[in-house]
């Protein structure tokens, strides 16, 4: 009996040994929980609406929500964040007697910020249907959620779009409704033939010599034409443009002067010559060259038909004490337009924008160099350098030095960008340009009248920048609606080697935009032929450029060389066109001249000592 029992034993030992481990872990853990419950630490929940919160107890992270943990009894720092949500903090008393507790917070959004733009000023906006403003508009308060916003103006369709806010969001949206054009013709009647040039102005604004043909956008518009001669009284109306439609507003300007006869072409008292016709020419352009109308010269000399014959001899009559030479300013492919109130004495330097040569610019490069309040300089630290002396001697901010550079440790030889008073340290050339460098270069600024394609490699001389910044200014002073310069590649920070270029090395060469006749082609390079180049135009950069006296050579392709030849031989004597252009010769001669890979950009090289 014994020993069935001993055998019994054995087959009930593992169990028993389990049960014990059991017994002993339950009596190993018990003094754990009352030690915890000693120490008055409570289990606490964590809940936010929204969820993923991050969860601080007294400054310190624990895990974002939903959130379970423990925490002592008392009081307790409790923070709650989350992104685009205004933070929670509170101070939590965790009750005694209780083993747990749950925390619910609300979390409040922060309004987004909403910015609608547009490149119409002073649209209507309109939010959810309710007008709120003009552009550009902000609101700092539009709460979380789907709206709508549109914008609109007279004269345009308008456009709307639908949008969705996000707590503490940023969001902007430039909105550019169609516009609704319409044509406008102006053109004037003209009892005698000096009475049809009129500069015209819509709704303020100088638009070009009559006639003109541009779009409008659809409503009331004011147009006024200032006659050239001040024996002709201006003319002005309104109107009213229609969308898809054209108005034709024919301008007969009234003459104030009782004993300027009033009869056509065949009562000019000025003195006949004799024009004989050469390869090329046709009544237009001899009408031009002459400052009359093409209609005068087929009246004159009884003419049936516009077919001319080389060799063939016209009767030309001018009219008695011309006050301007219209040759210069009346050009059909571009309208020349001067200043828009210098209608009384139209300024000398304006009418010798197409010729002839020397015109006397001294004045203007010297109005932006004295205007010219600051020139930021590339300069190269020495190892003696301070921030302190770098500031000093260009006239710069310690603070603002250090800021700009994002300088820790002055290190040798490195470059930084300075802002120098005008007289110190100019940027000037050492050696060739094809072998130079270029010490204290200036960096091309921007500007209202140009474009600055790559600013780090648009270094040059101080006299090359100064040169620049005075050619835009002539331009646009006399042609406001000159499209903006491009300015290329002139030189690398410190000059040398500009690859690709093989020169461009010592801040003395600049490539420059040809000035387009499309808009789309605005402030960017394009492949330069005779339906894409504003011939002259480019020409009139060119000559003020060569007018300055600082010019080596300009360097274009042959094929633009002779458009610009064609229309600038009407302005130039037979010495100045062989000085300016190589073309029609083939050998390497004049100041502008053929060079490979320049059909869509200009090459000019300046001299390496400036003429005074």
């Amino acid at each position: 009996m014994l020993y069935q029992k001993n055998i019994d034993f054995r087959r009930t030992r593992i169990p028993i040994l389990a049960l014990a481990l059991l017994i002993g872990l339950a009596i190993w853990a018990q003094p754990t929980v009352n030690a915890r419950s000693m120490n008055g630490d409570i289990t606490v929940q964590f809940n936010t609406e929204p969820q993923g919160a991050d969860v601080l107890l007294s400054g310190v992270t624990v895990g974002k929500t939903p959130w379970v943990g423990t925490v002592p009894r008392g009081t307790s720092d409790i923070s709650v964040l989350k992104r685009g949500y205004y933070p929670v903090r509170r101070i939590v008393d965790m009750g005694a007697g209780t083993d747990g507790m749950e925390v619910r917070l609300h979390l409040r959004s922060i309004p987004s910020t909403t910015k609608i733009t547009s490149d119409i000023p002073n649209a209507d906006v309109y939010l959810d249907g309710k007008h709120v403003g003009r552009t550009p508009w902000a609101s700092n308060d539009l709460m979380p959620g789907t709206h709508v916003v549109q914008v609109d103006k007279v004269g345009y369709d308008p456009v709307h779009i639908d949008f969705e806010t996000v707590p503490g969001g940023v969001h902007e949206y430039n909105l550019n409704p169609e516009p609704r054009m319409g044509t406008l013709k102006v053109r004037i009647r003209r009892p005698n033939a000096r009475s049809r040039h009129g500069l015209v102005y819509v709704d303020g604004k100088v638009v070009g010599w009559a006639p003109v043909v541009m779009d409008l956008l659809e409503g009331p518009h004011h147009v006024e034409v200032r006659p050239l001669q001040a024996h002709h009284a201006p003319f002005a109306e309104d109107i009213q443009i229609a969308f898809g439609e054209t108005y034709q507003l024919p301008v007969t300007l009234a003459n104030t002067d009782p004993n300027e006869k009033t009869a056509d072409s065949s009562a000019w008292s000025g003195p006949n010559s004799t024009y004989v016709v050469r390869p090329g020419d046709t009544i237009s352009r001899i009408a031009r060259k002459q400052g009359i109308p093409a209609s005068a010269i087929v009246h004159w000399n009884g003419l049936k038909s516009e077919t001319l014959v080389v060799g063939q001899k016209l009767k030309i009559r001018q009219p008695p004490a011309p006050v301007l030479d219209l040759a210069t300013f009346f050009k059909r492919s571009t309208p020349f337009i001067p200043y828009p109130d210098a209608m009384d004495a139209i300024s000398e330097e304006c009418r010798q924008l197409d010729g002839p040569l020397g015109t006397n610019l001294n004045h203007i490069f010297a109005d932006v160099r004295k205007n010219r309040t600051e020139r930021w300089i590339s300069y190269k630290v020495h190892p003696s350098d301070t921030v302190e002396k770098i500031a000093a001697r260009f006239g710069d901010r310690p603070e603002h030095l250090i800021g700009r550079n994002n300088i820790r440790r002055l290190k040798p030889w490195r470059r930084i960008l300075v802002k120098a008073h005008p007289d110190k340290s100019p940027g000037v050339a050492t050696g060739r340009p094809s072998r130079g460098r270029l010490i204290h270069g200036e960096a091309m600024p921007s500007g209202p009248y140009h474009f600055v394609r790559t600013p780090r490699e648009a270094y040059g001389t101080s006299a090359t920048v100064d040169l620049l910044l005075g050619t835009v200014e002539r331009l646009n002073r006399c042609d406001p609606d000159m499209p903006p310069l491009v300015i290329g590649d002139l030189s690398l920070a410190g000059g040398g080697r500009f690859r690709p270029h093989l020169s461009h090395q010592n801040g003395q060469d600049v490539d420059l935009g040809y000035v387009p006749k499309n808009a789309a082609y605005r402030g960017s390079y394009f492949v330069a032929n005779r339906n894409s180049l504003d011939v002259p135009r480019t020409w009139r950069l060119l000559k003020t450029l060569i007018d300055s006296g600082q010019v080596e050579y300009i360097f274009v392709n042959r094929s633009i060389q002779k458009l610009l030849y064609e229309y600038a031989k009407d302005y130039l004597t037979l010495s100045e066109r062989a000085r300016i252009f190589q073309y029609p010769r083939r050998r390497h001669v004049g100041m502008i001249r053929h060079s490979r890979g320049h059909d869509d950009h200009i090459h000019v090289r300046f001299l390496t000592e400036p003429r005074s």
